[in-house]
Protein backbone atom coordinates (compact mmCIF):
# COMPACT_ATOMS: atom_id res chain seq x y z
CA UNK A 1 0.00 0.00 0.00
CA UNK A 2 1.41 3.35 -1.04
CA UNK A 3 1.12 6.12 1.53
CA UNK A 4 0.99 9.74 0.40
CA UNK A 5 2.80 12.34 2.48
CA UNK A 6 2.49 16.05 1.71
CA UNK A 7 3.93 19.23 3.20
CA UNK A 8 1.22 21.82 2.65
CA UNK A 9 3.01 25.00 3.71
CA UNK A 10 5.86 25.97 5.92
CA UNK A 11 7.93 28.67 7.52
CA UNK A 12 5.35 30.15 9.87
CA UNK A 13 7.20 31.87 12.70
CA UNK A 14 5.71 32.63 16.10
CA UNK A 15 6.80 33.69 19.54
CA UNK A 16 6.17 31.72 22.76
CA UNK A 17 7.78 32.42 26.11
CA UNK A 18 10.46 34.50 24.42
CA UNK A 19 11.34 31.71 21.98
CA UNK A 20 10.90 31.80 18.21
CA UNK A 21 9.60 28.62 16.63
CA UNK A 22 9.00 27.54 13.05
CA UNK A 23 5.90 25.59 11.99
CA UNK A 24 4.80 23.54 9.01
CA UNK A 25 1.28 22.38 8.24
CA UNK A 26 1.61 18.74 7.18
CA UNK A 27 -0.71 16.07 5.82
CA UNK A 28 -0.26 12.29 5.97
CA UNK A 29 -2.61 9.42 5.21
CA UNK A 30 -3.73 6.13 6.71
CA UNK A 31 -5.45 4.48 3.74
CA UNK A 32 -8.55 6.67 3.15
CA UNK A 33 -8.08 8.71 6.35
CA UNK A 34 -6.26 12.00 5.88
CA UNK A 35 -4.59 13.46 8.97
CA UNK A 36 -3.60 17.11 9.18
CA UNK A 37 -1.18 18.43 11.75
CA UNK A 38 1.46 20.90 12.84
CA UNK A 39 5.15 20.04 12.77
CA UNK A 40 7.02 22.64 14.80
CA UNK A 41 10.76 23.24 15.14
CA UNK A 42 13.14 25.42 17.12
CA UNK A 43 14.20 28.35 14.95
CA UNK A 44 17.85 27.40 15.44
CA UNK A 45 18.72 25.47 12.29
CA UNK A 46 20.04 21.94 12.60
CA UNK A 47 20.84 19.31 10.02
CA UNK A 48 18.35 16.97 11.69
CA UNK A 49 16.13 17.16 14.74
CA UNK A 50 15.12 14.66 17.38
CA UNK A 51 11.32 14.48 17.39
CA UNK A 52 8.23 13.75 19.49
CA UNK A 53 4.76 12.79 18.22
CA UNK A 54 1.83 13.76 20.49
CA UNK A 55 -1.15 11.36 20.57
CA UNK A 56 -4.39 12.51 22.17
CA UNK A 57 -6.78 10.92 24.64
CA UNK A 58 -10.29 9.58 24.09
CA UNK A 59 -12.93 11.49 22.20
CA UNK A 60 -12.50 13.79 19.21
CA UNK A 61 -9.52 16.05 19.91
CA UNK A 62 -7.89 18.79 17.90
CA UNK A 63 -4.12 19.06 17.56
CA UNK A 64 -3.83 21.15 20.74
CA UNK A 65 -6.07 18.78 22.78
CA UNK A 66 -8.05 21.89 23.67
CA UNK A 67 -10.40 21.50 26.64
CA UNK A 68 -12.11 24.58 28.10
CA UNK A 69 -9.33 26.74 26.68
CA UNK A 70 -6.51 24.70 28.19
CA UNK A 71 -4.25 23.53 25.35
CA UNK A 72 -1.89 20.91 26.81
CA UNK A 73 -0.42 19.73 23.50
CA UNK A 74 0.33 23.30 22.42
CA UNK A 75 2.16 23.89 25.72
CA UNK A 76 4.07 20.61 25.41
CA UNK A 77 5.06 21.42 21.82
CA UNK A 78 6.26 24.90 22.76
CA UNK A 79 8.30 23.51 25.64
CA UNK A 80 10.01 20.78 23.64
CA UNK A 81 10.66 23.15 20.75
CA UNK A 82 12.48 25.36 23.25
CA UNK A 83 14.56 22.31 24.22
CA UNK A 84 15.67 21.60 20.66
CA UNK A 85 13.01 19.02 19.68
CA UNK A 86 10.74 18.93 16.64
CA UNK A 87 7.13 18.15 17.64
CA UNK A 88 4.29 16.72 15.54
CA UNK A 89 0.73 17.11 16.79
CA UNK A 90 -2.33 16.44 14.65
CA UNK A 91 -6.11 16.70 14.58
CA UNK A 92 -7.86 13.40 15.26
CA UNK A 93 -9.63 11.79 12.32
CA UNK A 94 -12.80 13.74 11.52
CA UNK A 95 -11.68 16.74 13.60
CA UNK A 96 -10.44 20.13 12.38
CA UNK A 97 -8.58 19.72 9.10
CA UNK A 98 -8.35 15.92 9.35
CA UNK A 99 -10.74 13.82 7.27
CA UNK A 100 -12.19 10.33 7.48
CA UNK A 101 -14.75 8.62 9.70
CA UNK A 102 -15.10 9.96 13.21
CA UNK A 103 -13.35 8.71 16.32
CA UNK A 104 -16.61 7.17 17.58
CA UNK A 105 -16.98 5.25 14.32
CA UNK A 106 -13.40 3.98 14.72
CA UNK A 107 -11.54 1.93 17.33
CA UNK A 108 -8.37 2.26 19.37
CA UNK A 109 -6.72 0.00 16.78
CA UNK A 110 -7.65 2.48 14.02
CA UNK A 111 -6.22 5.36 16.06
CA UNK A 112 -3.02 3.35 16.55
CA UNK A 113 -2.73 3.01 12.77
CA UNK A 114 -3.07 6.80 12.46
CA UNK A 115 -0.27 7.30 14.99
CA UNK A 116 1.86 4.69 13.21
CA UNK A 117 1.53 6.62 9.95
CA UNK A 118 2.54 9.80 11.79
CA UNK A 119 5.71 8.01 12.88
CA UNK A 120 6.34 6.66 9.38
CA UNK A 121 5.80 10.13 7.95
CA UNK A 122 8.53 11.63 10.15
CA UNK A 123 10.90 8.88 9.04
CA UNK A 124 10.54 10.09 5.43
CA UNK A 125 11.88 13.54 6.29
CA UNK A 126 15.55 14.34 5.86
CA UNK A 127 15.40 16.97 8.64
CA UNK A 128 14.32 14.41 11.28
CA UNK A 129 16.77 12.04 12.96
CA UNK A 130 15.17 8.62 12.39
CA UNK A 131 16.97 7.13 15.39
CA UNK A 132 15.48 9.69 17.81
CA UNK A 133 11.72 9.70 17.19
CA UNK A 134 9.49 8.96 20.18
CA UNK A 135 5.82 9.25 21.07
CA UNK A 136 3.91 10.85 23.91
CA UNK A 137 0.38 9.58 24.54
CA UNK A 138 -2.18 11.02 26.93
CA UNK A 139 -4.93 8.83 28.45
CA UNK A 140 -6.14 6.60 25.58
CA UNK A 141 -3.10 7.90 23.70
CA UNK A 142 -1.08 6.13 26.38
CA UNK A 143 -2.71 2.91 25.17
CA UNK A 144 -2.18 3.76 21.50
CA UNK A 145 1.57 4.49 21.55
CA UNK A 146 2.68 1.08 22.91
CA UNK A 147 0.83 -0.46 19.94
CA UNK A 148 2.91 1.77 17.63
CA UNK A 149 6.11 0.69 19.41
CA UNK A 150 5.09 -2.94 18.84
CA UNK A 151 4.73 -2.29 15.10
CA UNK A 152 7.77 -0.06 14.70
CA UNK A 153 10.77 -1.50 16.54
CA UNK A 154 12.89 1.66 16.04
CA UNK A 155 10.65 3.89 18.21
CA UNK A 156 13.16 5.64 20.48
CA UNK A 157 11.00 6.19 23.59
CA UNK A 158 7.48 6.47 24.96
CA UNK A 159 5.95 8.92 27.43
CA UNK A 160 2.66 7.64 28.86
CA UNK A 161 0.61 10.38 30.52
CA UNK A 162 -2.22 8.73 32.49
CA UNK A 163 -2.13 5.58 30.36
CA UNK A 164 -3.91 2.33 31.17
CA UNK A 165 -2.59 -0.95 32.55
CA UNK A 166 -5.98 -2.69 32.62
CA UNK A 167 -9.03 -3.04 30.35
CA UNK A 168 -11.12 0.02 29.55
CA UNK A 169 -14.12 -1.48 31.35
CA UNK A 170 -12.07 -1.69 34.57
CA UNK A 171 -10.79 1.86 34.12
CA UNK A 172 -14.38 3.03 33.60
CA UNK A 173 -15.56 1.33 36.79
CA UNK A 174 -12.93 2.97 39.01
CA UNK A 175 -13.31 6.27 37.17
CA UNK A 176 -17.00 6.37 37.94
CA UNK A 177 -16.41 5.65 41.63
CA UNK A 178 -13.68 8.27 41.97
CA UNK A 179 -15.68 11.00 40.22
CA UNK A 180 -18.80 10.29 42.30
CA UNK A 181 -16.78 10.36 45.52
CA UNK A 182 -15.07 13.62 44.54
CA UNK A 183 -18.55 15.05 43.86
CA UNK A 184 -19.62 14.31 47.43
CA UNK A 185 -21.91 11.34 46.81
CA UNK A 186 -22.54 8.89 49.64
CA UNK A 187 -20.65 5.60 49.65
CA UNK A 188 -23.94 3.73 49.38
CA UNK A 189 -24.77 5.56 46.15
CA UNK A 190 -21.24 5.07 44.80
CA UNK A 191 -21.34 1.31 45.35
CA UNK A 192 -24.87 0.90 43.99
CA UNK A 193 -24.07 2.98 40.92
CA UNK A 194 -20.84 1.05 40.32
CA UNK A 195 -22.62 -2.31 40.57
CA UNK A 196 -25.19 -1.16 38.03
CA UNK A 197 -22.52 0.21 35.70
CA UNK A 198 -20.62 -3.07 35.70
CA UNK A 199 -23.78 -5.00 34.81
CA UNK A 200 -24.55 -2.54 32.00
CA UNK A 201 -21.04 -2.85 30.55
CA UNK A 202 -21.31 -6.64 30.65
CA UNK A 203 -24.66 -6.50 28.84
CA UNK A 204 -23.23 -4.13 26.21
CA UNK A 205 -20.47 -6.61 25.42
CA UNK A 206 -22.89 -9.56 25.16
CA UNK A 207 -24.16 -9.94 21.58
CA UNK A 208 -27.14 -12.00 22.78
CA UNK A 209 -28.56 -9.08 24.80
CA UNK A 210 -31.17 -7.14 22.81
CA UNK A 211 -31.55 -3.38 22.81
CA UNK A 212 -34.94 -3.82 24.45
CA UNK A 213 -33.46 -5.89 27.29
CA UNK A 214 -30.65 -3.38 27.85
CA UNK A 215 -33.10 -0.48 27.85
CA UNK A 216 -35.46 -2.18 30.28
CA UNK A 217 -32.63 -3.06 32.66
CA UNK A 218 -31.14 0.45 32.71
CA UNK A 219 -34.54 2.07 33.16
CA UNK A 220 -35.49 -0.18 36.10
CA UNK A 221 -32.09 0.00 37.79
CA UNK A 222 -31.91 3.78 37.43
CA UNK A 223 -35.19 4.13 39.33
CA UNK A 224 -33.76 1.94 42.11
CA UNK A 225 -30.55 3.95 42.14
CA UNK A 226 -32.42 7.21 42.69
CA UNK A 227 -33.50 5.91 46.09
CA UNK A 228 -29.89 6.35 47.29
CA UNK A 229 -29.85 10.08 46.50
CA UNK A 230 -30.33 12.73 49.18
CA UNK A 231 -33.71 14.49 49.21
CA UNK A 232 -32.21 17.78 48.06
CA UNK A 233 -30.69 16.09 45.00
CA UNK A 234 -33.94 14.26 44.20
CA UNK A 235 -35.77 17.60 44.07
CA UNK A 236 -33.70 18.42 40.99
CA UNK A 237 -35.25 15.41 39.19
CA UNK A 238 -39.00 16.24 39.04
CA UNK A 239 -39.87 13.42 36.59
CA UNK A 240 -38.04 10.30 37.72
CA UNK A 241 -39.58 8.07 35.05
CA UNK A 242 -38.48 10.43 32.26
CA UNK A 243 -35.00 10.63 33.80
CA UNK A 244 -34.70 6.84 33.87
CA UNK A 245 -35.98 6.53 30.31
CA UNK A 246 -33.41 9.07 29.10
CA UNK A 247 -30.64 7.08 30.79
CA UNK A 248 -31.87 3.91 29.06
CA UNK A 249 -31.85 5.65 25.67
CA UNK A 250 -28.29 6.87 26.26
CA UNK A 251 -27.11 3.37 27.20
CA UNK A 252 -28.62 1.87 24.04
CA UNK A 253 -27.01 4.59 21.95
CA UNK A 254 -23.62 4.01 23.56
CA UNK A 255 -23.87 0.25 22.98
CA UNK A 256 -23.84 0.92 19.22
CA UNK A 257 -20.63 3.00 19.25
CA UNK A 258 -17.75 0.95 17.74
CA UNK A 259 -15.12 2.92 19.66
CA UNK A 260 -16.75 2.22 23.02
CA UNK A 261 -17.22 -1.50 22.45
CA UNK A 262 -13.55 -1.92 21.48
CA UNK A 263 -12.26 0.37 24.22
CA UNK A 264 -14.09 -1.49 26.96
CA UNK A 265 -12.72 -4.89 25.96
CA UNK A 266 -9.17 -3.96 24.94
CA UNK A 267 -6.43 -5.14 27.31
CA UNK A 268 -3.25 -2.97 27.02
CA UNK A 269 -1.12 -5.32 29.12
CA UNK A 270 0.19 -7.60 26.30
CA UNK A 271 1.30 -4.66 24.16
CA UNK A 272 3.23 -3.22 27.10
CA UNK A 273 5.11 -6.51 27.58
CA UNK A 274 6.47 -6.11 24.03
CA UNK A 275 7.75 -2.52 24.47
CA UNK A 276 11.57 -2.52 24.54
CA UNK A 277 12.39 1.20 24.37
CA UNK A 278 12.72 3.56 27.37
CA UNK A 279 9.35 4.49 28.92
CA UNK A 280 8.32 7.33 31.22
CA UNK A 281 5.01 6.62 33.01
CA UNK A 282 3.21 9.61 34.53
CA UNK A 283 0.13 9.82 36.71
CA UNK A 284 -1.65 12.63 38.53
CA UNK A 285 -2.09 12.13 42.27
CA UNK A 286 -5.66 13.51 42.09
CA UNK A 287 -6.63 11.99 38.73
CA UNK A 288 -10.20 10.66 38.99
CA UNK A 289 -10.35 9.45 35.36
CA UNK A 290 -7.34 7.13 35.24
CA UNK A 291 -6.23 6.16 38.73
CA UNK A 292 -2.58 5.54 39.50
CA UNK A 293 -3.63 3.07 42.21
CA UNK A 294 -5.28 0.90 39.57
CA UNK A 295 -2.94 1.27 36.58
CA UNK A 296 0.62 2.03 37.68
CA UNK A 297 1.54 -1.38 39.07
CA UNK A 298 0.11 -3.39 36.12
CA UNK A 299 2.04 -1.16 33.70
CA UNK A 300 5.27 -1.67 35.60
CA UNK A 301 4.62 -5.41 35.81
CA UNK A 302 3.98 -5.65 32.07
CA UNK A 303 7.26 -3.92 31.22
CA UNK A 304 9.17 -6.09 33.69
CA UNK A 305 7.54 -9.23 32.30
CA UNK A 306 8.83 -8.27 28.86
CA UNK A 307 12.34 -7.70 30.23
CA UNK A 308 12.23 -3.91 29.94
CA UNK A 309 14.07 -2.26 32.85
CA UNK A 310 14.40 1.10 31.08
CA UNK A 311 11.36 2.75 32.60
CA UNK A 312 10.53 5.33 35.23
CA UNK A 313 7.21 5.99 36.97
CA UNK A 314 6.26 9.33 38.53
CA UNK A 315 3.05 10.36 40.27
CA UNK A 316 2.71 14.14 40.14
CA UNK A 317 1.51 15.68 43.44
CA UNK A 318 -1.82 17.57 43.32
CA UNK A 319 -2.21 16.86 39.58
CA UNK A 320 -5.48 15.92 37.86
CA UNK A 321 -5.98 13.94 34.66
CA UNK A 322 -4.76 16.90 32.57
CA UNK A 323 -1.76 17.39 34.90
CA UNK A 324 -3.07 20.71 36.15
CA UNK A 325 -2.80 21.57 39.85
CA UNK A 326 -6.22 20.59 41.20
CA UNK A 327 -8.30 20.57 44.36
CA UNK A 328 -10.33 17.36 44.05
CA UNK A 329 -9.29 16.12 40.60
CA UNK A 330 -12.88 16.00 39.38
CA UNK A 331 -13.49 16.86 35.69
CA UNK A 332 -15.99 19.40 37.00
CA UNK A 333 -13.01 21.57 38.01
CA UNK A 334 -11.41 21.70 34.56
CA UNK A 335 -13.15 24.87 33.47
CA UNK A 336 -12.11 26.87 36.54
CA UNK A 337 -8.46 25.81 36.91
CA UNK A 338 -5.48 27.76 35.61
CA UNK A 339 -4.66 26.93 31.99
CA UNK A 340 -1.24 25.56 32.87
CA UNK A 341 0.52 22.41 34.03
CA UNK A 342 1.65 21.80 37.59
CA UNK A 343 5.03 23.40 38.39
CA UNK A 344 8.03 21.51 37.01
CA UNK A 345 5.86 19.03 35.05
CA UNK A 346 7.33 19.99 31.68
CA UNK A 347 10.89 20.29 32.93
CA UNK A 348 10.64 16.87 34.59
CA UNK A 349 9.80 15.30 31.21
CA UNK A 350 12.54 17.32 29.56
CA UNK A 351 15.15 16.21 32.07
CA UNK A 352 14.20 12.55 31.61
CA UNK A 353 14.50 12.82 27.83
CA UNK A 354 17.65 14.92 27.77
CA UNK A 355 19.39 12.41 30.03
CA UNK A 356 18.87 9.80 27.29
CA UNK A 357 19.09 11.81 24.08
Amino acid sequence: MKILYTIVFSLILFQASGQTFREEEVVFKNEDTQLSGTLSFPEVNQESYKAIILVSGSGPQNRDSDIFGFKPFKLIADYFNSQGWAVLRYDDRGVGKSKGKSVNESTTADLAEDATEAYRYLRTRTDIDMSRIGLLGHSEGGVVVPIVANKEQDVAFLILMAGFGVKGSEVSTEQQKAILRSSGMTEAFVEASSAMNQKVLKMMSDSTVTEEALSAFVEAETLKLLEFLPEETLKQIPDKAAYAKMGAQQAVGQSKVPWLRYYMSYDPYPALTRVKCPVLILFGELDTQVLASQNLEPMENALKEGGNQKFKTVTIPKANHLFQEAITGSPGEYMSLKKEFTPDFLSMMGEWLNSRF
